[in-house]
């Protein structure tokens, strides 16, 4: 595609805390999805975080198309069976030659829409399952 000169690919996995400092320096972050619909990115918390331009490519029925539409930050390029990635070339070069040359065209992530995704939201939910089950199985109440 004439791009080697400007593409390097360091293939392999680095440490979470090497993988954090990489998107808060990133120009901006890719994220690429499968065309299975039930793929999760892993990493799309942390990403969202960094508060860095942003550009994601998923099946429409992932569920990270509709964490990204919640929060309010990043692009996103959809696809799905009737209309492929290989129809959306267009598409994603478009956003991502935008994210490039105006990096602040993402505004920034709605802390409040985030707080549910984010861990203690979620340890706050596991605990309440917790409880109701102590409390149905031993029939006293808990703190």
């Amino acid at each position: 595609a004439g791009i080697a000169d400007i593409v390097r690919e360091v293939p392999g996995r680095v440490p979470y805390l090497e993988a954090l400092t990489i998107l808060l320096r990133a120009d901006v972050i890719l994220m690429l999805g499968s065309d299975e619909a039930h793929y999760t990115a892993s990493k799309l918390y942390p990403a969202l975080l960094a508060e860095r331009p942003l550009l994601g490519i998923f099946h429409e029925g992932s569920s990270v198309c509709e964490v990204m539409r919640e929060v309010g930050s990043g692009k996103l390029v959809t696809f799905n069976d009737a209309e492929p990635v290989d129809t959306k070339i267009a598409e994603i070069t478009t956003m991502l030659t935008t994210l490039l040359l105006h990096p602040d065209a993402v505004g920034p992530v709605a802390q409040a829409r985030v707080a549910p995704y984010l861990g203690p939201a979620i340890a706050k939910r596991f605990a309440d399952i917790f409880n109701r089950v102590v409390e149905q199985r031993c029939g006293y109440p808990t703190i």
